[in-house]
């Protein structure tokens, strides 16, 4: 996009600089209505390759916009999945922490009983 730009103010800049040579001292106005054309071709193939290069870059823009969306979800994700990991984790100590508690519980009562 910004290197269509300049080539439309070059064009303009020659466009127009053919038309001032038209109209040195002739008298030819075929000669002016033929540069009036060429610098009117000129600038209309500036502003297509203006509006082309706009597009593609509207279409990047949406693209680097998209991927930087998808690429936050996953961080979300993530994050997410390491907050319920750690939560998991958290929740099997315990039950370990209580299986065992029940277990030297059932021992205990095993000796009491002289088993």
């Amino acid at each position: 996009m910004h290197r269509a730009t300049p080539v439309v103010a070059v064009l303009a800049i020659a466009a127009s600089g053919v038309v001032w040579a038209g109209c040195g001292g002739s008298s030819d106005s075929n000669s002016v209505s033929s540069a009036k054309e060429e610098a009117s071709k000129a600038l209309e193939q500036g502003q297509k390759q203006l509006n082309k290069a706009t597009k593609e870059g509207e279409k990047a823009l949406k693209e680097v916009n998209s991927k930087g969306n998808e690429a936050i979800d996953k961080a979300q994700k993530q994050l997410n999945g390491s907050k319920a990991g750690k939560e998991a984790e958290k929740k099997l100590e315990e039950a370990k922490e209580k299986a065992n508690e029940a277990v030297d519980q059932a021992q205990k009562q095993l000796k009491e009983n002289g088993y």
